[in-house]
């Protein structure tokens, strides 16, 4: 929360909090080291584009269920 100063960035479909309780993790020898390049900014230029409207009409069409066919609860009126 705190990352997005309790707003979603624009087009956000949603932010997954999760409580970490237990971590593995490896030597690292086969892991390629990567560079920090700086945040993607494509989310904000694709959803800059869209009015609320047209946002909230793509995530009924594309979000309902996550990628497993749960429910997601975007459609949910309280969220």
């Amino acid at each position: 929360k705190d990352r997005f100063g309790n707003v979603a960035p624009p087009g956000a479909r949603q932010i997954v909090e999760l409580r970490v309780e237990i971590v593995q993790n490896s030597c690292g020898y086969g892991v390629p080291r990567f560079t920090y390049r700086g945040v993607r900014d494509g989310l904000d230029r694709w959803a800059e584009q869209k009015s609320q409207a047209d946002l909230e009409a793509y995530w009924q069409e594309k979000n309902i269920r996550s990628l497993d066919f749960l429910p997601t609860g975007i459609d949910d009126p309280t969220r």
